[in-house]
């Protein structure tokens, strides 16, 4: 529900559809025991990570893959 919370400020505005798809693939990969990251395209995905995290810390890590590689993860480029 926190998603839906912060989908009222004025900074975090969501559709509602985009809200509940996110919120479900986010609840897949949390209750997944194999899965340790999240890697999408949807850069917007991540407000809404933040948002769900706040108050149920997620097993996952977010991964935005318009961030190169090795500043997600700290490692130098070869």
């Amino acid at each position: 529900m926190a998603a839906f919370r912060s989908n009222r400020t004025t900074e975090n505005t969501f559709e509602r559809a985009v809200v509940i798809n996110d919120v479900k693939l986010l609840a897949q990969a949390d209750v997944e025991a194999t899965i340790d990251a999240f890697a999408t395209f949807d850069s917007s995905s991540k407000k809404i990570y933040d948002a769900v995290s706040i108050k149920n810390p997620l097993s996952f890590q977010f991964v935005d893959l318009h961030i190169p590689y090795h500043e997600t993860f700290g490692i130098l480029p070869v």
